[in-house]
């Protein structure tokens, strides 16, 4: 277990914790990590950026849209990347 401090607060967090997003997928169950969901949204949110041109101005539009679209490939069963 190791401890960080964050914004003047303590968090303690174990070593083997493992967060993880399970997701029922046609009567299996889907875990993609935390690290991995984050990864991929912000793949799919940066092809968003790049669908609109590069404008600036939209990037939680984009973050959210993508998040949409990741869960919604995780439940499917489709690879979102």
């Amino acid at each position: 277990m190791f401890i960080r401090k964050r914004a003047g607060k303590t968090v303690k967090k174990s070593k083997t914790a493992s967060t993880e997003k399970t997701t029922p997928v046609r009567g299996k169950t889907t875990k993609v990590k935390d690290d991995e969901f984050i990864s991929m949204v912000q793949k799919k949110a940066y092809e968003f950026y790049i669908e609109r041109g590069g404008e600036h101005g939209s990037d939680r539009a984009d973050w959210y849209r993508a998040e949409q679209e990741v869960e919604k490939g995780i439940q499917g069963g489709i690879e979102v990347a």
